[in-house]
């Protein structure tokens, strides 16, 4: 579209996107960044076309954007991440963030106070996750350069070189922008089973036992007498899924039933008996203590490894990421079990409720 056509868009339609989806916190605007090379500062850059992502009129608070050789302050981004892994794109100079007008499709800068329309997400374009699509989660629509430098939102298109983009410096991709489209893929892996597979490798681990953790409240007997003390112990041992060797979606998004669903049957295929054990389990215990000493519990849970490659599928767009996948194990899995410990003593530690 040419610039006619995008001036016309602007007379035509004064507000961008505002459908509000989740209201972010202000924050002041800073103007560049004194160490490049973080989601907290960094450049859009494509082999499309020289120069990186800019605003092309620094005094209109709502300009076009457009790719320029300046390599000014105005050309420092920061990516904010959002609850669902989306994030939206705020410039470092302008404080707003990167939005797309309704009429035309192009990009421009605009207040960011939670439009739908500033949510994107990223799918890699390169397989060796250098390059990636930049994608409009509301309407599925990739960043794309037009000939004249500026960036439109249209359908993403496997291999199309003006939709390929890298979010760092230096012409090359932070290794942040990994974990975005990682954890994005796997959280739309667990709620939908058909986004992703898991294909366990033939490597069979042996269980192991995790460090010792107090899984009971402190008690301590204060009495002059040895006295006998009932404990309740509950012990909660999660999966983890490590994905791409380093990228722990575990902490951010859990391990629900998708992803349980897809590792599950391939255990139960590839092993004669299946050993995936319970995550909650908990008992009632008793120790005895002598006047003065304080009384806990402790576990070590059994714990067992799956390797692998998840294939994470996003609209068509397929790539494959190794992963570890640590699992809790039954009692008697590969003739061990988890090791539960009463402990007593005159100094309480520090790890423990109550």
């Amino acid at each position: 579209m040419s610039m006619r056509g995008r001036v016309l868009g602007a007379v035509l339609c004064l507000l961008s996107a505002s459908v509000v989806f989740a209201a972010a916190p202000a924050q002041a605007s800073e103007a560049g960044c004194a160490s490049p090379g973080s989601l907290n500062c960094l450049r859009i850059t494509s082999d499309a076309r020289a120069g990186s992502l800019d605003i092309e009129k620094p005094a209109d608070a709502h300009s076009y954007l457009r790719f320029l050789a300046s390599g000014g302050d105005r050309s420092f981004w920061k990516v904010e991440q959002n609850a669902d892994f989306t994030f939206r794109i705020r410039n470092l100079a302008s404080g707003n963030c990167v939005d797309v007008w309704r009429t035309n499709g192009y990009l421009d800068q605009w207040e960011c106070v939670g439009q739908t329309s500033q949510r994107w997400h990223l799918v890699p374009f390169a397989a060796d996750l250098s390059s990636y699509f930049i994608e409009q989660e509301d309407t599925g629509r990739c960043f794309t350069l037009d000939g004249d430098g500026f960036v439109l939102v249209d359908d993403c298109r496997a291999g199309e070189s003006t939709q390929s983009f890298r979010l760092g410096v230096d012409g090359s991709s932070l290794p942040g922008t990994k974990n975005l489209a990682t954890r994005y893929a796997m959280a739309r892996c667990d709620k939908n089973p058909q986004t992703c597979d898991w294909k366990e490798d033939k490597t069979k681990y042996p269980a192991y036992l995790a460090p010792a953790e107090c899984v009971s409240q402190l008690v301590k007997n204060a009495t002059p007498n040895e006295a006998m003390y009932a404990r309740t112990w509950m012990h909660t041992v999660g999966w983890q899924n490590t994905v791409g060797g380093s990228v722990s979606v575990s902490t951010d998004i859990g391990v629900e039933l998708g992803i349980k669903a897809k590792v599950t049957t391939q255990v139960q295929a590839n092993y004669a008996h299946s050993w995936i054990g319970s995550e909650a389990v908990s008992d009632t215990v008793t120790i005895k203590l002598q006047p003065g000493e304080y009384g806990w519990v402790t576990r070590a849970a059994l714990l067992k490894k799956v390797t692998g490659t998840w294939t994470l599928d996003i609209d068509g767009r397929r790539w494959t990421q190794k992963a570890t996948i640590v699992i809790p194990a039954k009692d008697g899995t590969d003739n061990k079990l988890s090791a539960l410990v009463l402990k007593a003593g005159k100094t309480p530690p520090t790890d423990c409720r109550g």
